[in-house]
């Protein structure tokens, strides 16, 4: 039994950088420009040097005030415009008679209207001239703070009480899944995609660096690798001198020269470059290779009366492609997940629990695709199907003992 990342230390460095630039900003603007509902993408936030003007939705006023005025007090009549005219003062030597005298240059300052219109006020912009926005500015500090809203970064293996001999002495799961987020392009990220599909790199079918027998050893394998390079990474190594510790930790399991610890070695560099963290990496890696059920987006780091600037992606990832074939064909049949609202639960608390052997045993697979697994099983009987799926299942709960 172990449990792994409490929290990303890189994640958390990065957090922490976007939280002291805000906190030292204070005054900060945030504009939806591609109408997504998040301001998570570039230049959708900016720091504020006035309390009413946000530099992202900034435009210039106009000067409204007349250009020219009446040369004096008193005037009966007043035709001054833009470009000239006249104003008529009373004759003092005639009651009935009028003096016309030339508007002058006004001296009144010129009045800032903005073109947005709503009363928005019209401040210096630092050049000369004067502007507005349709946006406002918010004192995060003051508002509370970046709100990091997280779901906690766990990933639970083989949890269960047991007695002397390793027997599991707990309810049995078979083909349990594990809970894991990657981000997409935010703040936290600087904007990079650490959910970007790096193609297969584990198989459990054949067809590569890993057979069925190996899955579980293999995965843990990795999940040691990339703990390592991001260990390296965060105490001062450059990518690929901590890609090489990565490898160091999964040598045993894939050789750096073979296809699959290349593609894991260049991986990781990959994703260190870009600023992406472990699990980013476990979860980039159990994508690409089919392993992983995506659940959906929710929002992780939010600006508080702004929005949300870094979401997280979460999955319910397995050790091997048939379990998660097996779940997600086999979630539909049983009432225990059709009676929930949603067969896999929610973004910010994924449903990722194994079957239970009564659930199992329930499944029907003659009504599964499972080709995408085994093309052969496409052309087998439905007692053939259970016999290798149950064989499956025997390896994987005998020989690695999940619960």
């Amino acid at each position: 039994m172990y449990d792994r990342y409490a929290r990303s230390f890189l994640g958390a460095l990065i957090l922490s950088v976007v939280s002291a630039t805000i906190a030292s900003a204070q005054l900060m603007c945030a504009v939806d420009s591609n109408g997504d509902g998040d301001v998570d993408d570039v230049a959708e936030t900016a720091t504020c040097s006035h309390p009413t003007l946000c530099p992202l939705s900034a435009l210039a006023c106009t000067l409204t005030a007349p250009s020219y005025e009446c040369p004096a007090p008193g005037a009966a009549k007043n035709t001054c415009t833009a470009t000239g005219g006249f104003c008529e003062y009373p004759n003092p030597s005639d009651p009935v008679d009028t003096i016309a005298m030339a508007c002058v240059p006004s001296a009144a300052p010129a009045v800032p209207t903005c073109p947005l219109g709503g009363g928005r006020p019209c401040v210096p912009d630092g050049a000369g001239g004067y502007s507005c926005s349709s946006s406002g500015c918010v004192d995060v500090s003051a508002a509370g703070g970046v709100l990091d809203e997280s779901r906690p970064r766990a990933h639970v293996v083989d949890d269960g009480a047991r007695d002397a001999s390793g027997v599991c002495l707990d309810q049995m799961r078979i083909f349990s899944g594990f809970a894991l987020d990657c981000r997409p392009p935010g703040a936290q990220t600087l904007f990079s995609n650490c959910c970007k599909n790096r193609g297969k790199i584990i198989t459990d079918d054949g067809g590569g660096g890993l057979g069925a027998a190996g899955t579980i050893t293999g995965f843990t394998a990795v999940f040691s690798g990339m703990s390592a390079a991001y260990s390296a990474f965060s105490a001062g190594a450059s990518a690929s001198a901590a890609a090489g510790a990565g490898a160091s930790s999964i040598v045993s399991f894939f050789s750096p020269v073979s296809l699959a610890g290349a593609a894991l070695i260049g991986l990781m560099v990959e994703f260190l470059n870009l600023g992406c963290d472990a699990q980013d990496m476990e979860t980039g890696v159990l994508r690409g290779s089919g392993m992983c059920r995506e659940i959906g987006e929710y929002c992780a780091v939010r600006l508080p009366l702004l929005g949300c600037i870094q979401k997280k992606r979460a999955h319910c990832c397995f050790n091997s492609k048939l379990a998660r074939i097996i779940q997600e064909q086999g979630r539909p049949q049983l009432a225990a997940f059709v009676s929930q609202p949603s067969l896999w639960g929610e973004p910010t608390a994924p449903q990722c629990r194994g079957f239970t052997p009564e659930e199992f045993q329930a499944l029907d697979f003659s009504a599964m695709d499972l080709s995408e697994y085994f093309d052969a099983l496409a052309l087998s009987s439905d007692t053939q199907m259970q016999s290798i799926v149950q064989d499956a299942v025997d390896e994987f709960t005998t020989t690695n003992s999940v619960n």
